[in-house]
């Protein structure tokens, strides 16, 4: 009977470790380490979205552009 339960709580043990490493190397790029909570992660997603908007927006002439050749 105590062999069982040993067995079981090893069994246990090795399967959390494994999540827990794999939930690691699946987060290495994340300072964070999934935290929804801090305003340290705020502040690193405000940054983030700033520069992909800065990448994706259009240049100011491009809507001018856009509106004379329906104009026209």
């Amino acid at each position: 009977m105590q062999i069982i339960i040993a067995l079981t709580i090893t069994a246990i043990a090795v399967i959390y470790s494994a999540i827990r490493i794999y939930k690691a190397f699946k987060k290495a790029g994340n300072p964070c380490y999934g935290c929804t909570g801090c305003e340290i992660k705020e502040q690193m997603m405000k940054v983030k979205r700033e520069k992909s908007s800065l990448k994706t927006k259009k240049p100011a002439c491009f809507n001018k552009k856009g509106k004379k050749n329906l104009a026209e």
